[in-house]
């Protein structure tokens, strides 16, 4: 319980005043998709070399752009739907969510260097009716649409929402899931030489992307500054 008292306690004095941020209007699915159409065209001309190559290959690509507008489209209905401002704050942080957790499993390939025969094992694993070769391509193809729309996202909750858990607190969660994600596949792909993560450590990381989730939701419910303390 101190453990989850601590996080409590580190997100309050981090993010709890965030709620106190301009207010904004309601933002209709037009207006969401006008600013993540403008981000893409700004991200192609970033000169950040992630950024401005995930831009560029959806913007170069009709087939790929048209699959990203369809499942981008769908995120931001989900959005648009909600009619109050903490409610859209909040159906846009669970999108944030999700768009991590897609991209991770291709970031973890890249970053790692995972080659043959651990790049099998991996991909097996999750994917155990899909053919190794068009899993590859189909984690590139959904890492770029999923990156990009994380792009948006950001750019929506940042300078539309005014809302600054689109900054920090969002890059923060990124880097606890990253961590277990990560360890997760360094598990899979494990040989008998590997040292092996214990079951309850990595349990625990687990738990702890699930405590800063549910707390980071409850802020977007926070009412003139109110901490709304998650049921952990």
């Amino acid at each position: 319980m101190a453990r989850k008292a601590s996080l409590e306690s580190l997100l309050v004095r981090r993010y709890g005043q965030s709620v106190l941020q301009p207010a904004f209007n309601h933002l209709s699915h037009e207006r969401l998709m006008e600013a993540s159409h403008k981000c893409m065209q700004d991200a192609a001309r970033s000169r950040q070399p992630r950024t401005e190559v995930v831009a560029t290959r959806l913007l170069e690509s009709p087939v790929t752009y048209k699959s990203w507008e369809s499942e981008h489209g769908s995120l931001m209905r989900n959005v648009a739907a909600e009619r109050l401002p903490a409610a859209q704050r909040e159906a846009l942080l669970s999108a944030s969510f999700s768009l991590i957790h897609r991209k991770a499993l291709f970031e973890y390939m890249r970053e790692r260097n995972v080659r043959s025969p651990q790049r099998e094992v991996l991909l097996q694993h999750f994917f155990p009716q899909r053919d190794v070769t068009d899993s590859v391509r189909a984690e590139h193809q959904q890492y770029v649409r999923s990156a990009a729309s994380y792009m948006c996202v950001e750019h929506v909750g940042r300078d539309l929402m005014f809302d600054v858990l689109f900054e920090t607190p969002l890059e923060e969660y990124e880097e606890i899931y990253h961590e277990y994600f990560y360890a997760h596949c360094d598990q899979i792909v494990a040989t008998k030489s590997t040292l092996s993560l214990p079951a309850d450590m990595l349990a625990g990381m687990k738990n702890r992307v699930s405590e800063w989730r549910k707390a980071l939701l409850a802020l977007t419910q926070s009412q003139s500054g109110t901490w709304r303390r998650p049921k952990f």
